[in-house]
């Protein structure tokens, strides 16, 4: 694949993300679902968690989706012809360090039962 075409797929790569992380965060899950949202056994440990948890992940998720907009740039500078799949792993990579980041907050204002501290 030329190396413009894969800027072009990288940046289309992360938009999807930045708009998928912009309709979370407007509109996040309102009930505990197994389908949607940010999903583990803490978060769904009732109500109150759950809509902590996704507030917090949403928000998140969104605002870092602005920071992997920097991957592609300078990953094309660098190597160009590894411009999308470095993108998509190292975007993975961001999408896994959320979760780290939102079991922290649910420490900070929840224990372990769900009961807010």
């Amino acid at each position: 694949m030329a190396s413009d075409v894969q800027l072009y797929g990288a940046f289309a790569y992360i938009l999807v993300f930045l708009v998928l992380g912009y309709l979370f965060k407007k509109n996040p899950p309102r009930k505990i679902s197994w389908f949607y949202g940010y999903r583990t056994r803490r978060s769904m440990a009732n109500q109150k968690v759950w809509d902590a948890a996704n507030r917090y992940w949403s928000h998140i998720f969104y605002y870092w989706q602005w920071y992997t907009f920097l991957i592609p740039i300078v990953v094309f500078i660098l190597y160009p012809e590894y411009t999308f799949i470095t993108t998509v792993l190292g975007h993975a990579f961001f999408i896994v360090c959320t979760m780290p980041a939102t079991e922290l907050y649910l420490d900070k204002h929840f224990d372990k039962n769900g009961n807010p501290k």
